[in-house]
């Protein structure tokens, strides 16, 4: 038997003309009743009822019937807005609006309004309206298995200050108790993207206690264990290699390098080469749509800070990673190539080996998310680093006077994972 969404649709039953929507939308014949099982409520008392009685591994998406052409001109659907946004329990849901004043693109509230005359029709696209899990919105501890149906994405911060408040800005966020700094999210506002769909479900974020790899490795280990999301993403900052890269350029390293697990000889490191890879599937399906990529990202940039993405590119290469802030002339050359132009003494005096010509940026934390996915991942699970150029990894490495070029390159790199969802989603 196919697979039904659980639509449920509030709408007010005050007036006459509200009957009409309710008409509209179980007309005779609907073919909405094909994949969706139907639940109306005239008010939001009668939906917070019903929510009570439902388990926690309840799914549904949710539909809000705002009454602009009632004489309330859409005062109703603010009440219900108001009445959901003040519950102590149910305000984290995520809806969209229906109404037969609705049509592609048009906007209630900052939401999706729906067309309601075409929800009975065959090419109604249930998918595109954010879905709720019950155990989610009421921040319910959940099993692997309902965890597994609900999490497309999981994003894991090495850092609280810029990296994770990115996505406080951008979304609205909630603390929940699956794992240590847990939180769910969703876009405050979604936009019309020139490719796919922007994100409009549910999905986690999660900030690191400390930097680093060790972190790193603990964050990514349970975010895998007890979400299980389908994307375990880490967005942020790296250092990269002048003349490879420019500032704030994106890189999503396709194999990543730790360079200091070894021995420490005679005042140099003798890497062991440990290497941990992103799925090549993956990076050629991002490769292909690099295009596209940058093109929403261009969309879903603030005007104010469109600079950032002038003469911008996504390197998809490879990264080294350590335990070191590195602020050192040649050292990321020296990892990468046998020549530069450093001096023969100052060269020698740099502690690390040549390890790849391909290594283009270089930070703290990539190498555990890759790692932890190739040893816990099941089918169809996949970890991605997205990190932005900062620096260059020299004496000239700066956060900026007031922490603004990390800010913006952690800006922009959470920008290009959003913009990467709607191929994520696609990728198979």
């Amino acid at each position: 038997m196919e697979h039904k969404t659980n639509l449920i649709i509030l709408a007010s039953t005050n007036e006459e003309s509200d009957m009409a929507f309710y008409k509209t939308v179980i007309r005779p014949n609907s073919l909405l009743f094909t994949k969706a099982v139907v639940l109306m409520f005239s008010n939001p008392e009668q939906l917070f009822d019903f929510l009570d009685a439902m388990h926690d591994d309840f799914n549904f998406t949710l539909l809000i019937h705002p009454g602009v052409r009632t004489m309330t001109k859409g005062d109703d659907g603010a009440e219900m807005i108001k009445a959901i946004e003040h519950h102590p329990v149910y305000k984290n849901m995520v809806f969209d609006f229906v109404s037969r004043e609705g049509s592609p693109g048009k906007k209630f509230e900052g939401r999706e309004l729906h067309h309601a005359n075409s929800m009975p029709d065959k090419d109604f696209e249930l998918n595109s309206i954010p879905s709720n899990n019950l155990g989610l919105v009421r921040g319910n501890l959940q099993t692997t298995s309902q965890m597994a149906q609900v999490t497309d994405f999981a994003i894991l911060t090495a850092l609280y200050e810029h990296e994770f408040a990115v996505f406080e800005d951008e979304c609205k966020i909630v603390k929940t108790n699956q794992g240590v700094n847990a939180h769910t999210a969703h876009f405050k506002n979604n936009v019309a993207l020139p490719n796919g769909e922007d994100y409009r479900s549910t999905f986690f974020v999660i900030h690191q206690e400390r930097m680093g790899l060790v972190d790193a490795a603990i964050h990514a280990t349970e975010v895998l264990t007890r979400i299980k999301p389908r994307f375990l993403i880490m967005p942020g900052v790296c250092g990269g290699k002048i003349g490879k890269v420019k500032q704030y350029d994106v890189i999503v390293p396709t194999e990543v390098h730790d360079y200091a697990t070894g021995k420490f000889k005679n005042g140099k490191l003798e890497s062991l080469e440990y290497t941990s890879s992103t799925d090549k599937k993956l990076i050629a399906h991002l490769q292909r749509n690099k295009t596209e990529i940058i093109a929403n990202m261009q969309k879903l940039i603030n005007k104010s800070r469109k600079d950032l993405l002038k003469e911008f590119d996504i390197h998809f290469d490879q990264f080294a990673c350590g335990p070191w802030v590195v602020k050192t002339t040649g050292m990321l050359d020296k990892m990468s190539s046998s020549n530069t132009s450093l001096a023969e003494e100052d060269y020698n005096q740099i502690p690390v080996e040549n390890i790849d010509k391909n290594i283009i940026g270089l930070e703290m934390e990539s190498y555990s998310i890759l790692r932890a996915n190739e040893i816990l991942k099941k089918q169809s699970e996949y970890s991605l680093v997205v990190k932005s150029v900062m620096d260059f990894t020299n004496e000239n490495k700066s956060d900026g006077k007031f922490g603004e070029i990390k800010s913006s390159a952690a800006y922009v790199s959470a920008l290009c994972v959003r913009a990467m969802m709607p191929f994520l989603i696609d990728f198979k």
